[in-house]
């Protein structure tokens, strides 16, 4: 299961985890050893405790050897004291973070990791959207939305009260109906499926936007740790791998958003007149230690296909560039405008209805990376021309 599990991470184009305030299996360090995993390490230390001076001692000897267990394994990169500590954030951790350091002085160590790392928009607080803001930035260690399981196992899990649910065995089992409902605003739909189906696709929505965003800003933002990775039992969680390994739609999500080449795509409006533009920015991110030269194609489908774009774009080893902006596109000369003159009249012929706008990044015949953003195209409110 450790090198299954170390494998899933590979193929979501991850490489480093964060064992979430436990000590695990030595299967894992190993397997992640021999992949090239990094590993940030948590004390087994979650949220407040009691200023008591044996509990102290005590941690302190467990820590020393958590580092005696597992400091010989390669991929730990760095120990971290406590998780979301609250009233001894200034007592214990720094306690703990000292005996760390003087366990092992060749890795760094955080006292904590704090709330502030651990940005929740579209989830507990706000909207997914406010993950422009670059919440928990440098190193954001907890972001995501819960998401449902597949059917299958909820119905085997819960049994008769998986559908209609009974919302207290449903607790029980981790599910946050203020959060699901109120701040996420999911539907519960006619059945079960459609609503582990419309739960599913929330969750891969909000990861796809979180780390699309945090990708942009590289450089202010120097990684990233989705909360979380795979169930630890059979719950309703944040996990994009249930608890037998088989993936939710954040999963691929998570994967697609992770690729060592992004093209991420920023819509103008999710809804907008005929006519009007479809994207407001374009970026390229890559996280690969060459230069690449890619053809990337921009095209709408829907009830009508139409190319919108296609250009050349080179760049170095690790760069993140901007390659096409509406806002600079109206402060340029005339006759750059002119150049997207035949894109404005074609949209204004295409009739209205939902649209996917695709783009894609190619590399000779490799296909790095796809991003699809849903538009839907209205008619116009008034008979005037859209300017863009």
């Amino acid at each position: 299961m450790a090198q299954k599990d170390v494998a899933l991470l590979k193929e979501a184009n991850l490489n480093a985890v964060r064992v979430h305030a436990h000590v695990t299996h030595p299967a894992f360090y190993a397997a992640c050893d021999r992949e090239g995993v990094l590993v940030w390490q948590d004390f087994p230390l979650q949220w407040g405790y009691a200023p008591d001076e044996a509990f102290a001692q005590e941690a302190l000897r467990q820590a020393r050897a958590m580092v005696e267990v597992l400091g010989a394994h390669p991929s730990v990169y760095l120990w971290c004291a406590q998780n979301e500590p609250t009233h001894n954030r200034h007592a214990l951790g720094p306690l703990l973070a000292g005996a760390l350091r003087a366990a092992d002085p060749t890795r760094p160590v955080k006292e904590a990791s704090d709330f502030r790392e651990h940005p929740y928009p579209g989830w507990y607080w706000g909207h997914y959207r406010d993950f422009l803001a670059l919440p928990g930035a440098p190193l954001p260690s907890e972001f995501g939305a819960q998401a449902l399981p597949r059917a299958e196992l909820l119905r085997r899990v819960l049994g008769e009260a998986a559908w209609p649910p009974r919302w207290e065995v449903w607790a029980y089992h981790n599910f946050q109906p203020h959060e699901t409902f109120r701040v996420a605003g999911v539907e519960m739909g006619e059945s079960l499926e459609e609503f582990v189906e419309r739960s599913q696709d929330y969750q891969a929505r909000l990861i796809e936007f979180a780390v699309h965003a945090y990708r942009r800003a590289k450089g202010k933002v120097v990684g990233y740790f989705q909360f979380m990775f795979v169930e630890p039992w059979e719950g309703i969680t944040w996990a994009v791998l249930d608890v037998e390994r088989v993936p939710k739609k954040g999963f691929f999500a998570l994967k697609e958003a992770s690729s060592p080449v992004l093209l991420s795509l920023v819509p103008y409006r999710e809804r907008v007149e005929v006519g009007g533009p479809p994207l407001q920015e374009a970026w390229l991110v890559s996280d690969l230690d060459r230069p690449l030269s890619l053809r990337v194609r921009l095209f709408l489908e829907g009830p009508a296909t139409l190319a919108l774009l296609e250009t050349e774009v080179a760049l170095e080893a690790g760069e993140v560039r901007r390659f096409f902006s509406l806002g600079e596109l109206w402060e340029s000369p005339l006759e750059v405008q002119a150049r997207f003159l035949p894109q404005r009249e074609a949209l204004a012929r295409i009739p209205p209805g939902a649209y996917r706008l695709v783009g894609e990044a190619w590399e000779g015949e490799r296909l790095w990376s796809r991003h699809v953003l849903s538009v839907e195209y209205l008619e116009p409110i008034l008979p005037l021309e859209v300017a863009w």
